[in-house]
């Protein structure tokens, strides 16, 4: 056996790992459910608390992204991470990194790298401050107010610069929104946008 490919693939496992811890702590990964959430932040807590780690609503700032403390009752997210410990501990570490992947590939917003951003409506009404996002999946709008997100693939909207710090999202499905995006990077996220609706 190849000691240095073990070596290499170990690091490259590890590298995607963190990334995709700090993107579920960042709140770039929008879990579906509450229990999806709980998963994330069960494996969190064991690979950096430790396996002796007792969740209170005190100390759930290291395993929960802020806007779940912000918007759920610490306490219910402390009693269900207790919960959802348990159910892991026959579970390895190995195996919780696997299954903590899995997961978070098979969310749209996985591998996206996010900046803020000022996000308005056609009609001029602002929805507040918000993150965008891309991906091989498309183009990802996070409102921070709800922490909700919008999702677009390339084929589902037309990207309409207005200045080198303004760009149109002209969504092209039914009942969509037009949303006036403002940002210092905005050339930046057209650039990369012309690339992957051109592919």
């Amino acid at each position: 056996m190849n000691l240095q490919k073990v070596d290499n693939n170990r690091f490259a496992w590890s590298t995607l790992l963190d990334e995709a811890v700090n993107a579920y702590l960042a709140g770039h990964l929008i879990a579906n459910s509450k229990v999806e959430i709980t998963r994330f932040a069960a494996f969190v807590a064991r690979t950096m608390q430790g396996h002796d780690f007792k969740p209170t609503s005190k100390n759930l700032a290291n395993v929960f992204p802020q806007y779940m403390l912000d918007n759920h009752d610490r306490s219910k997210l402390a009693d269900r991470l207790k919960t959802q410990m348990k159910k892991n501990e026959s579970q390895n570490v190995m195996q919780l990194e696997a299954e903590f992947m899995s997961m978070a590939r098979g969310l749209v917003t996985y591998g996206a790298s996010f900046f803020d951003v000022d996000v308005f409506t056609k009609k001029g009404t602002g929805t507040g401050q918000g993150l965008v996002g891309v991906n091989d999946h498309g183009l990802h709008i996070i409102f921070k107010k709800e922490w909700t997100v919008k999702n677009f693939r390339f084929d589902e909207f037309a990207a309409i610069p207005r200045d080198s710090k303004t760009l149109e999202i002209d969504a092209q499905r039914v009942r969509d929104s037009v949303y006036i995006l403002v940002s210092t990077q905005m050339k930046f996220l057209s650039g990369i946008l012309q690339k992957f609706q051109k592919g």
